[in-house]
């Protein structure tokens, strides 16, 4: 049935998939408990597909959970989807909540909590939340430094940041992070997954292009 799910999807026949995958989750309901890890995938799944028929309130409704339980694929999700719904005060109100549940499941996975944490910085950036983005980004980074990530992972939590620092009107520091950035992931795009270079590299180039329109102003 996934598989099909998937494949439906992909073939934009979207009515059909949402059928699935909904038809998955309310199995998945009757056996497991609601914070059930396959529970909250089919969740987030179900969402997905709700997001692309652009009912963004069901989306919503079903990236909240799993985002709330402190999964990092469903609040990248659920916050692309509050901007795609023009709700940007929610990305700020739910983001220091977000924040602490990265942090408490991951005490003992650094590399963890960054991820989580480069991503609420990043939706913060999105909407221009720079002040409110400055200090996930700085921990995204700290924590990344001190599990000894030196790969595709730290070149992408330095671009956020410089991102950030750019918004609030540091360019130095911004121009250092933004180039060094941008060098290394380009140097070593064939390591990075295929299922996260394209969006790596096109933001990392749109904060170059942004940084050289600010120098120029």
């Amino acid at each position: 049935m996934r598989s099909l799910a998937i494949l439906l999807n992909n073939q934009g026949k979207l009515k059909e998939a949402e059928r699935l995958r909904r038809e998955d989750f309310e199995a998945l309901r009757k056996t497991y408990p609601e914070d059930d890890p396959k529970v909250l995938q089919a969740r987030v799944f179900l969402g997905g597909v709700l997001r692309k028929l652009n009912r963004l309130d069901e989306a919503i409704e079903n990236y909240s959970l799993p985002a709330k339980l402190g999964d990092i694929r469903a609040i990248k999700d659920l916050f692309e989807t509050y901007q795609l719904a023009e709700r940007p005060n929610e990305i700020v109100q739910a983001a220091p909540e977000f924040a602490a549940k990265q942090r408490e499941l991951y005490q003992a996975k650094p590399d963890m909590a960054a991820a989580g944490l480069r991503i609420i910085a990043r939706a913060l950036n999105r909407i221009d939340a720079f002040q409110a983005a400055e200090p996930y980004a700085r921990e995204s980074l700290d924590l990344a430094t001190k599990a000894g990530i030196n790969d595709w992972r730290l070149a992408r939590i330095q671009s956020t940041l410089g991102t950030t620092i750019l918004g609030l009107g540091q360019i130095d520091e911004a121009t250092r992070l933004l180039k060094s950035s941008y060098e290394q992931l380009q140097a070593i795009a064939d390591k990075i997954p295929s299922d996260v270079r394209d969006e790596t590299l096109s933001e990392a180039k749109a904060a170059g292009e942004k940084l050289e329109l600010r120098s120029k102003n």
